[in-house]
């Protein structure tokens, strides 16, 4: 007879050993590329990379909305999720490894699906509007593919639009802030600090939604 709680257990084990594989290689790959950024530009790196510059502080309410964006989100995913849940108050190695990629990551995708990819956009011609629903679309599917890793197929779909609907917040965020993207990179830190590792936990241990 197979012990259920022994089971359990060892698959929890591995799915802690595959988050953790997984948010080390996001924050060393996340490291390297902002190390190329300010190789390739280090008087530029801190106000025209990352956008800490007088222009961040000209204008507060988008600092307000990018707090609102972060708190709303994250109180989303504690209601959405129930091992983030659960975990939330965890400290241990993972975490660690979740903090490392939180700050690593939400900078570089902030830079990439924010910065890059609607000055990109402006300059094609599209609009304000459309610059926000290509940064949302482009987002929510690229963070609809790790869900894959739990292999929950059911769940990838809602993934993909609370992340999309946060990809669209963030990129409205980037636009009141003048282009200032560091608002936003700001926000999707603290979103991270909190849903992170145990969002990445959830997917790698098949848990994103209550046991049946």
């Amino acid at each position: 007879m197979v012990d259920r709680g022994t089971d359990r257990t060892s698959d929890m084990g591995q799915a802690r050993r595959t988050t953790a594989w997984v948010l080390c290689g996001i924050g060393a790959a996340m490291t390297g590329v902002l190390a190329f950024w300010f190789a390739a530009n280090p008087e530029g790196f801190l106000p025209d990379v990352l956008g800490v510059n007088d222009q961040a502080l000209r204008v507060p309410w988008a600092w307000a909305l990018a707090a609102s964006v972060a708190a709303g989100y994250s109180l989303y995913t504690l209601w959405a999720i129930p091992m983030v849940n659960e975990y939330k108050w965890r400290l241990d190695r993972l975490k660690v490894a979740g903090v490392w990629t939180a700050l690593t990551s939400s900078t570089v995708e902030e830079i990439v699906f924010r910065k890059m990819l609607m000055d990109l956009a402006e300059s094609w011609g599209v609009p304000a509007l459309g610059q926000v629903l290509v940064s949302a679309v482009v987002f929510g599917a690229a963070h609809g593919v790790w869900v894959l890793l739990g292999g929950q197929l059911r769940v990838a779909v809602p993934v993909m639009l609370a992340t999309g609907a946060l990809g669209a917040a963030l990129a409205v965020v980037y636009l009141v802030a003048d282009r200032n993207v560091l608002p936003a990179i700001v926000a999707h830190i603290l979103v991270n600090l909190v849903i992170e590792p145990w969002l990445m936990l959830s997917a790698t241990s098949r848990r994103m939604v209550d046991d049946p």
